[in-house]
């Protein structure tokens, strides 16, 4: 067996045993043979907090935490940098600034536009960041290296997250609510 699918089964096997360890634990601890009996439905006791609660949170977590990885991964090919990630581009703070603007301005945007004013904002300051990298690279070499990219990512990044630090002093009642949506969780998150 090589190495890389030595690696492939001790991670699948690491993250079936946390998830595993998950339906378990919660405010509601459920013992091993409880969960075994609510899963294969020989119990109901625990089935509809397993089944509709935890399964659920669980599965939209992996699938999260998949999405962010592969994004990682595509970053870091795309310039060539193993320190290329969404976070120190600044692409995860441009997210963060339009969802700020969604708490601090409820009469122009719908709470249920929070994702989409997210995304543009993020592909927004992607775009950004390319055409600034752009126009200092080709001013010096005629080309855009990555070392730009990432460099005016780190300065975008800094920019931005300051004013989402800023929007956050002012923002008053929202504050709560900014915090809990830029820190991220899965509560209230089902099959839908």
């Amino acid at each position: 067996m090589s190495k890389k699918i030595l690696t492939l089964f001790l991670l699948a096997l690491m993250l079936t045993i946390c998830a595993v360890i998950a339906l378990g634990l919660g405010s509601v601890s459920i013992p091993l043979s409880e969960l075994l009996n609510a899963v294969t439905g020989r119990s109901e006791s625990y089935s509809d907090i397993i089944l509709n609660i935890r399964l659920p949170r669980i599965l939209n977590a992996i699938i999260v935490g998949a999405a962010l990885s592969c994004a990682g991964m595509i970053l870091q090919a795309a310039l060539r940098n193993n320190l290329a990630e969404p976070g120190l581009l600044g692409i995860s703070a441009g997210a963060g600034l339009g969802a700020i603007l969604v708490f601090m301005l409820p009469a122009l945007f719908s709470f249920s536009l929070l994702m989409p004013v997210s995304f543009v904002f993020a592909v927004s300051s992607t775009a950004l960041i390319f055409f600034i990298a752009g126009k200092l690279g080709s001013r010096t070499s005629g080309y855009v290296s990555s070392n730009v990219i990432i460099l005016t990512g780190i300065a975008f990044s800094a920019l931005i997250s300051a004013l989402n630090g800023f929007l956050m002093l002012v923002s008053g009642s929202s504050l709560t609510q900014i915090l809990y949506w830029l820190n991220g969780g899965l509560s209230g998150r089902g099959v839908e």
